[in-house]
């Protein structure tokens, strides 16, 4: 793993437990294999962002319990998709040249561990990486 000047976020030991808990209350525990694989894909990032993947993803989750205890008839899918798909982690990129290529992370597909070099930049931008669409489509794929 490449070193950067920067705090590194990594999964706490408890992440696990508190996602579980929060995936219960709203009848969701299924959710728990590729949400707690796609924190793990931000596990190691280098902070550059206030929040970590994981506590802005708990974040997101609290508020959809939230609505489904007011109303237990609310579209738990399309609220997730939405809210996480929006998440401020997104924007973080990392870059790298690889054989005079540029190769950016994709955190849909590969945890930061494995993309990392001591060449890798990382950066973050105003627009989503992968593209809002393609988190969406993939959230919901992996949701449904």
């Amino acid at each position: 793993m490449a070193t950067h000047a920067y705090e590194i976020y990594s999964l706490t030991p408890t992440f696990g437990e508190s996602l579980m808990a929060v995936l219960r209350q709203f009848n969701k525990p299924a959710w728990v294999v590729p949400l707690y694989e796609l924190a793990n894909n931000f596990d190691g990032i280098p902070q550059i962002i206030d929040v970590s993947f994981e506590s802005e993803l708990l974040t997101v989750l609290h508020m959809i319990a939230h609505a489904y205890s007011t109303d237990p008839e609310a579209p738990l899918v399309d609220m997730a998709v939405i809210r996480i798909s929006k998440m401020l982690s997104f924007s973080v990129r990392g870059v790298k040249r690889v054989d005079n290529q540029t190769v950016y992370w994709h955190p849909l597909e590969q945890s930061w561990q494995s993309f990392d070099t001591p060449d890798t930049r990382i950066t973050q931008q105003p627009d989503p990486y992968p593209t809002q669409d393609m988190i969406k489509r993939w959230l919901r794929e992996q949701l449904t």
